[in-house]
């Protein structure tokens, strides 16, 4: 399958979007329980462009979990490519919520809000796709809740 224009600005749509979430969600995640940025020693390093590698160790980057998505994302487009086949009009969004463990495994995987997709099957698939991601273990930190929008269209032909 040759990779269309429009299905590469879909991906990159969707590379965008993660990244506005993850953004929001690691500051976030950085605003609970850290005293540290209170002390004069973090605000200098942080002015200097350095990086607090206690910090950046509680929450996976943005750019590990668009990684490991993408390793799936042909599997999970052939959800909705397969259902395709049979209703050729079909397309909307799919959120897809779910918690990151410090393990690296993948809990609470549900449909999140703002999702338009109606059809069950490919709703269904995409979530056990997410389920079954395995991301990069952190030593420290809380679970990591991410809303990753899928946004399902046909191909132009």
């Amino acid at each position: 399958m040759k990779p269309t224009i429009k299905s590469l600005v879909g991906l990159l749509t969707l590379i965008a979007l993660v990244t506005v979430f993850v953004s929001f969600a690691t500051a976030q995640e950085s605003k609970k329980g850290d005293t540290k940025k209170d002390s004069d020693d973090y605000y200098e390093e942080e002015q200097a462009g350095g990086v607090d590698y206690e910090e950046a160790a509680t929450v996976l980057d943005k750019q590990d979990i668009i990684r490991v998505i993408k390793k799936k994302y042909t599997a999970i487009r052939s959800c909705y490519e397969t259902v395709l086949q049979t209703n050729q009009k079909l397309k909307g969004r799919l959120v897809v919520s779910f918690d990151i463990q410090t393990s690296g495994k993948v809990s609470g995987v549900k449909k999140g809000k703002g999702s338009t997709m109606k059809d069950k099957k490919v709703v269904k698939c995409v979530l056990d796709h997410i389920r079954s991601l395995n991301f990069p273990e952190r030593k420290k930190g809380e679970v990591q809740t991410v809303n990753f929008p899928f946004n399902f269209q046909p191909k132009a032909n």
